[in-house]
């Protein structure tokens, strides 16, 4: 990313002259000008300012205790909470020796799955989604670029839930509130950990757009029988992208108000829209 003032500053030094530059820089020129001009510290004569009149202009600060903004205060407090989760699932390849001899299978461990997590005891109990943790091995929970092991304690496949334990986590636990008391319009703030382990504790924000969405789930139990379920969702248009399922969607109170599941994505009308499960059934 260009820094911009820096950009700015080496322009205004080196007195580049209008007729030199480009398109592009034309534009930005212009708007250079127009701001030079009002504050009467432009010289038309020369085309240039003073070293003075540029440190003015651009050694300036912005105070971060001014800033205000609903989703701050929230961001920081609940990013706390939130963790990533891994799914590991074991394999078994068969091996032959150069005689074409088949030898002992070998069992082989990788990663499959990751999501996110919100931390809701203190004593390391999180929840995230089913779908995250389905058929794991081995799982483990993420935080600041460190994994943990982390055991199933209990499940819904029906509604998409799990609950994990982390011994020792030692991560602050995100408040709960009302889900039932949800309002349209109201802030939907997102935390989790898209695309990749590098983004984590990612906040986005939106709105609730709607409440008791149906949403129907394709669902597996442990013995392979698969049915539809049924369940009624919040929508929300804050980003939710892979990796988040499992996360938290805040409100502006900073509590836990359901769980990021489903992202659906309309490519003919450019439009996206989350759903979120509430945190109380």
């Amino acid at each position: 990313m260009v820094n911009f003032r820096a950009y700015i500053i080496s322009m205004l030094y080196e007195g580049i002259e209008l007729k030199e530059v480009n398109i592009m820089s034309k534009k930005l020129l212009s708007f250079m000008l127009a701001l030079f001009l009002l504050l009467g510290s432009l010289s038309l004569a020369e085309g240039t300012i003073s070293k003075e009149e540029i440190d003015k202009i651009v050694n300036t600060t912005t105070d971060p205790n001014l800033v205000e903004s609903p989703v701050l205060k929230v961001a920081k407090q609940a990013r706390e909470s939130i963790v990533g989760i891994h799914n590991y699932q074991k394999s078994q390849y068969n091996y032959y020796n150069y005689r074409g001899d088949r030898l002992e299978p070998q069992d082989s461990e990788a990663r499959v799955a990751s999501g996110s997590g919100v931390v809701v005891s203190k004593y390391g109990h999180i929840i995230t989604n089913y779908h995250v943790v389905d058929g794991a091995s081995r799982l483990t929970v993420s935080v600041n670029g460190k994994e943990y092991p982390a055991s199933l304690v209990a499940s819904d496949p029906s509604l998409d839930l799990a609950v994990l334990y982390c011994h020792g986590l030692n991560l602050p636990a995100a408040q709960l509130g009302d889900s039932d008391k949800l309002q349209v319009g109201e802030y939907a703030i997102v935390i989790g950990n898209p695309l990749s382990a590098n983004l984590e504790r990612t906040v986005t924000a939106g709105f609730v757009s709607g409440l008791d969405r149906e949403i129907s789930d394709r669902v597996q139990d442990k013995y392979g029988r698969i049915s539809t379920t049924k369940n009624k969702m919040i929508q929300v248009d804050a980003a939710i992208n892979s990796g988040n399922s499992g996360g938290g969607m805040f409100n502006s109170l900073g509590q836990l108000m359901g769980i990021p599941s489903i992202k659906l994505d309309n490519s003919d009308s450019a439009g996206m829209m989350g759903f979120v499960r509430r945190n109380k059934h």
